[in-house]
């Protein structure tokens, strides 16, 4: 549906039986269209203002396309608490270190009800974006998607643009792609829970870790997580006052 709505995205080709899924030599088969594009150089593109631009602009346009795609989404709460008992449970020393965090997210968790919602990516970050010359070509892997609160997609991006590079959270990227936030419809409640909601989305990724049994990016995650919450006011004026 937001395919034919002119956004930016990969598509799956129907078949000959009018189907997405066709079995094939005793498998399952989707085909989708191959979109050609250039892997963005890291951490470099943190610089290019121009992708703080292309990605709020696609956010804001997918928020106006999307009020009416009722498709439910993992609570994030209950990823967060899920996340906290499996630190405590495998990695007592993680959790001790993070655990103080929890309390900066308090605001979030009792306000999640009247959050504005969205429909969102869910995963919205610079490698699931193919990207062209200045521009996105398609953005990928939506398995994620659903309804969350509306800035939820903008937290991941920040967020993931934080722990590419110290600089990310202030860099011409993401200045750019607030600044065309705000031209959207996006609720001053939304904003002003901004900071938190991007700590609360580092909790998905600590999930990988833990699955993946990544040590390394566990540390960086838990420090990055740690810095966030003492900087959240900071972090909150930035928002609302850039």
């Amino acid at each position: 549906m937001l395919y034919k709505k002119r956004l930016k995205l990969e598509h799956y080709i129907l078949s000959k039986d009018g189907t997405y899924v066709i079995e094939y030599g005793g498998s399952l088969w989707m085909l989708k269209e191959y979109i050609a594009g250039q892997k963005p150089p890291r951490p470099d593109f943190i610089y290019d203002s121009w992708r703080g631009h292309e990605t709020g602009k696609f956010l804001v346009k997918m928020r106006h396309l999307s009020p009416d795609i009722p498709v439910e989404a993992p609570y994030l709460p209950k990823v967060v608490d899920r996340v906290m008992r499996k630190l405590e449970r495998k990695m007592p020393e993680i959790y001790e270190k993070i655990s103080p965090t929890y309390d900066s997210l308090t605001s979030l968790m009792e306000s999640w009800e009247k959050i504005p919602q969205a429909f969102s990516h869910g995963d919205f970050h610079p490698m699931n974006i193919i990207w062209g010359e200045e521009r996105i070509n398609a953005v990928i892997d939506w398995e994620f998607m659903g309804m969350r609160p509306e800035l939820y997609d903008a937290a991941m991006m920040l967020g993931c643009l934080g722990i590419e590079d110290a600089d990310g959270l202030f860099s011409p990227f993401a200045e750019e792609f607030i600044s065309t936030l705000k031209k959207g419809d996006f609720s001053e409640r939304s904003w002003g829970l901004l900071p938190e909601l991007i700590i609360a989305t580092r909790f998905a990724w600590l999930d990988e870790w833990i699955s993946n049994g990544d040590e390394d990016m566990l540390d960086m995650e838990g420090i990055y997580i740690r810095t966030l919450s003492k900087n959240i006011y900071n972090l909150k004026n930035y928002f609302i006052n850039l």
